[in-house]
C-alpha cells in the first residue's frame, strides 16, 4: 500500500470516529398478527426475532421515518443509511444502483413482500421505479445471506413491505407535494380492517419534467453528452398495490399482496433515449401453527419486469422477464434454549427479448432463455442467558452452474446490561445474469457477453459493539469480504470478465441521542473496496485500484427539534467521498456535500404540512459518468437546489 493510499484510508476512519451517530429505528415484523411489536425484525432470519438477538447489522425505516424524511425516492432513503452508497444517472426514475458495503447492485437481493424483484436480464433492481408512498416499511440487513436467500445476497438483503397490515379499524391517508422541475406526487391509501379480515388498497401517480440528465462536456456545443439537442429528461410513474387477508381459524392466517408500477422515463443516449416500463409484484401468503411451539409458512410470488426502449419515439427493443418463486417453511423450538428454521425454495427465471430494425421486429438470439433453482436451508438459533448464538447452511442447485453451499456463523453476549459484542461469519455467492452470459453479439462490435464467466463467491466476517441507555444508543460494525470472480467491465471493449479476487473492508458507525425536544442522529462509513488480484491475474493497471463507485467515506447528520409541540424542523447533512468510475480510476467522481432543511408542521384534524429545501447549499455533484473516456468524460447531472411543499391528510376511526 502507498503512503497515499495508507493516508486515504486512515482518513475514511477518521471521519468514522469523530462522527456523531446514527439512528437504530424501531423494527417490525411481516407477518400477520406482529405488525404493531416495535422491536421485531424478520427479514434477517425469515421468521420474526427480537432486535437484541439478531446478530447482523440492521435498520429499518417505518412509515413514520418515510413520512419525517420527504424524500421522493428509495435510493434518497437508503443513502440515509450506514454502509449503503447509491449511484444515480440523472435524477428522478433513472437508472439507480445500490452498493451496500461496497457490494454492487446484483450482489445486494431486493424483495418486494418477500418476492425478488427486478430484471433477469441485467440483474439490477429497479430501487428507481418503486414509489415513496407504497410503502409501509423497509428492512436493510448488511451481511451475507446466502444461506437463507441463495444467489445475489452477498452485500446484504433489502426487503420493501408495500402499505398494509392486519389491524382493526378505517384509516385514510392522503398527500399531495409540488415542486421544483415541475414535480408533483400524489397518493391515496385506505385500510379497512373488521372481524376476520382486513384489506388495504393505495395509489399514486408521480412526475417530473425532469432537467438534463447528461450535459455534453465543456467546451462542446450545447446539448446532452451524446450530442442530442438540449431537453429536459422527465419522468412518468403510476403505481398501486392492494393486499387482502383473513384469519382461517385462531393460529392460521392467509393473505395475498399485488404491487404494480408503471410509466416511462426520458434519460439520454445513443442507442435509446426513453423508456416505458413495468414491474408487477404479487404474492400470496399462509402461515399457521401445527404444533406447540411450531410454524408453517408457505410463500408463492411471481415478478414481472417489462422494458420497452425507444429512440426518438421510434421503437428499438423489448424486454420481459419473469421470475416465479415458491418455498415452504417451518421454524419452531427444539428445547428451551435451541430453535431451528429450516425450509425450501424454488425459483424459475424465463426471459424474452425482440428488437426492432428498419420496422421489423426480430427476436434477440439469447443462447439461453430460461433457468431454475432450488434450494434447501437450516438455521439453528441458540439463546443461553446472556449469550445468543447463530449457525447456518444451504444447499443450492442452479440449472446453469450447479452446487453451491453456504454457511453462516454468528455470536452475541450481552454484559452489563447496556452493552453488546456480535461476531459472525459468512460465505456467499451470486450466478451471473443472462446478459452476462447469453447476449447476443454482433459482426463488427466486442462480444458482449462472456459464456464462460464463474460465479462471484465471498467470505465475509464482521464484528461489532453496541450500547443501549435511555437517551443514547450507538453500534459500531468492522467487517472484511474477499471475494473470488467478482464479475466486472474493462474498457474499451466492456466484455465481462471475472476478476481474480477483491478486497473489501469497512468500518460503520451509527447511533442516536434524544433528550426532550432534540435528536440528533448520525452515520460514518469507512470503507476500503480495492482489486485485490496478483499483478499478473489483474487487468493492465488496476491491481491495488479502488472498485468503480465506491466512496472510501461518507457520513451523514441530523438535528431535529420539536417547537410548540406541532411542529419540527430539521437540518441534515451528508457527505460522500471521492471515489472513481473505472476500474482503472482515471475518471474522478469529486466528493460533495449536501444540506437539507426540512419542516413538518402539525395542523389539527389530521392534517399536516410538510417542507423541504434539498441540496440548500445548490452545489454540482455528480455520481456517475456517462462517457468515461479522459480527458472528454461527461457526467450524469443530479438535482440543484429543491425546493417541494407538502399536504397531508390522516384519518384513523380507532383515534377518534
Amino acid at each position: 500500500m502507498t503512503g497515499l493510499k495508507r493516508t486515504r484510508w486512515r482518513a475514511a476512519f477518521s471521519i468514522v470516529f469523530m462522527a456523531i451517530p446514527a439512528t437504530a429505528a424501531c423494527l417490525r415484523p411481516q407477518r400477520a398478527g406482529a405488525q404493531d411489536q416495535p422491536d421485531v425484525l424478520i427479514t434477517a432470519s425469515r421468521e420474526p426475532q427480537s432486535l437484541d438477538q439478531v446478530l447482523w447489522s440492521a435498520d429499518i425505516l417505518t412509515r413514520q421515518d418515510i413520512q419525517a424524511s420527504q424524500a421522493l425516492s428509495v435510493q434518497d432513503l437508503l443513502a440515509q443509511l450506514p454502509g449503503v452508497q447509491i449511484d444515480n444517472t440523472g435524477g428522478l426514475g433513472k437508472q439507480s444502483s445500490l452498493f451496500v458495503r461496497g457490494m454492487s447492485a446484483d450482489q445486494t437481493l431486493l424483495l418486494v413482500n418477500g418476492v425478488r424483484v427486478g430484471s433477469a436480464t441485467n440483474g439490477l433492481p429497479p430501487i428507481e421505479l418503486i414509489p415513496v408512498d407504497q410503502i409501509e416499511r423497509i428492512e436493510v440487513v448488511r451481511g451475507p445471506l446466502s444461506s437463507l436467500y441463495g444467489s445475489n445476497a452477498m452485500g446484504g438483503v433489502i426487503q420493501i413491505f408495500t402499505r398494509g397490515g392486519a389491524r382493526r379499524g378505517f384509516s385514510v391517508d392522503a398527500s399531495a407535494t409540488g415542486g421544483t422541475y415541475s414535480t408533483f406526487d400524489e397518493s391515496l391509501s385506505a385500510h379497512a380492517g373488521f372481524g376476520r379480515v382486513w384489506l388495504d388498497a393505495s395509489g399514486e401517480a408521480l412526475h417530473t419534467a425532469g432537467f438534463e440528465a447528461c450535459s455534453a462536456p465543456a467546451g462542446s456545443p450545447p446539448g446532452d453528452c451524446f450530442g442530442g439537442p438540449p431537453d429536459h429528461d422527465g419522468y412518468l410513474n403510476r403505481s398501486g398495490s392492494f393486499t387482502a387477508g383473513i384469519r382461517l381459524t385462531p393460529g392460521w392466517t392467509a393473505s395475498a399482496e399485488s404491487f404494480l408500477t408503471s410509466g416511462h422515463t426520458d434519460y439520454d443516449g445513443t442507442y435509446s433515449d426513453s423508456t416505458q416500463f413495468l414491474e408487477r409484484v404479487t404474492s400470496a401468503h399462509v402461515d399457521g401453527r401445527i404444533a406447540k411451539g411450531w410454524s408453517v409458512h408457505a410463500t408463492g410470488g411471481r415478478d414481472v419486469d417489462e422494458a420497452d426502449d425507444f429512440l426518438a419515439s421510434a421503437p428499438v427493443d423489448r424486454y420481459q422477464t419473469r421470475r416465479d418463486s415458491a418455498s415452504l417453511q417451518i421454524d419452531g423450538r427444539i428445547v428451551r434454549a435451541l430453535s431451528l428454521v429450516a425450509g425450501s425454495d424454488w425459483q424459475g427465471e424465463r426471459i424474452g427479448a425482440t428488437q426492432t430494425s428498419a420496422g421489423f421486429v426480430s427476436p434477440i438470439a439469447f443462447a439461453r432463455s430460461t433457468r431454475d433453482t432450488t434450494g434447501t436451508f437450516l438455521e439453528l438459533h441458540g439463546a443461553t442467558g446472556p449469550i445468543t448464538e447463530l449457525a447456518a447452511a444451504r444447499y443450492e442447485h442452479n440449472t446453469q452452474f450447479g452446487d453451491h453451499v453456504t454457511y453462516d456463523a454468528g455470536a452475541g453476549w450481552r454484559f452489563e446490561r447496556h452493552w453488546r459484542l456480535t461476531a459472525t461469519w459468512g460465505t456467499a455467492f451470486h450466478a451471473p445474469t443472462f446478459n452476462d452470459l447469453y447476449y447476443p453479439s454482433y459482426p463488427g462490435f466486442p462480444p458482449s457477453s462472456n459464456p464462460n464467466l464463474l460465479p462471484e463467491t465471498s467470505r465475509s466476517v464482521e464484528l461489532g459493539i453496541a450500547g443501549d441507555w435511555k437517551t443514547l444508543s450507538w453500534s459500531l460494525h468492522a467487517y472484511r469480504t474477499d471475494v473470488s470472480h467478482l464479475i466486472t467491465y474493462a474498457p474499451p471493449d466492456y466484455t465481462p470478465y471475472n476478476l481474480a479476487d477483491a478486497r473489501i473492508r469497512g468500518v460503520e458507525l451509527s447511533g442516536v441521542w434524544h433528550r426532550g425536544a432534540w435528536t440528533i442522529s448520525g452515520e460514518a462509513t469507512g470503507l476500503d473496496p480495492r482489486d485485490h488480484s496478483p499483478t499478473a491475474a489483474a487487468a493492465p493497471g488496476t491491481a491495488g485500484n479502488l472498485l468503480p463507485r465506491r466512496a472510501q467515506s461518507s457520513a451523514s447528520l441530523d438535528v431535529r427539534r420539536r417547537l410548540f409541540g406541532r411542529l419540527e424542523v430539521s437540518a441534515r447533512g451528508r457527505w460522500e467521498g471521492r471515489r472513481y468510475d473505472d476500474l482503472a480510476n482515471t475518471v474522478p467522481l469529486g466528493g460533495y456535500f449536501l444540506l437539507d432543511f426540512l419542516a413538518d408542521a402539525q395542523l389539527g384534524r389530521g392534517w399536516s404540512v410538510e417542507g423541504r429545501i434539498a441540496n440548500a447549499l445548490g452545489r454540482t455533484y455528480y455520481t456517475a459518468a456517462a462517457i468515461d473516456n479522459p480527458p472528454t468524460s461527461a457526467y450524469y447531472n443530479q438535482p440543484g437546489r429543491e425546493l417541494d411543499l407538502t399536504l397531508r391528510y390522516h384519518f384513523d376511526s380507532l383515534q377518534r
